[in-house]
């Protein structure tokens, strides 16, 4: 996936977590490989290690959005 072009690219350029919502509903290019996948909510965060990118890991779900409880775990995982 391109570097700073899909959610994980972004994710990875910014090295920061990020929740996406509303997946179907939404307009945006980053999330357009997501709505073909039909998922309604993503959230993927950055692997670090000393301050180096390793890569991104991501989850996605139909329905309900994460809550910022999953969202902790993952991230804590």
């Amino acid at each position: 996936l391109e570097f700073g072009q899909t959610v994980c690219g972004i994710v990875a350029a910014r090295r920061e977590a990020m929740h996406v919502t509303a997946i179907q509903t939404s307009g945006e290019p980053h999330v357009a490989f997501l709505k073909l996948l039909g998922l309604d909510s993503y959230v993927s965060m950055p692997l670090l290690a000393s301050g180096e990118l390793l890569g991104t890991i991501s989850f996605g779900r139909r329905g309900d959005a994460f809550s910022s409880g999953e969202r902790e775990t993952l991230t804590a995982l």
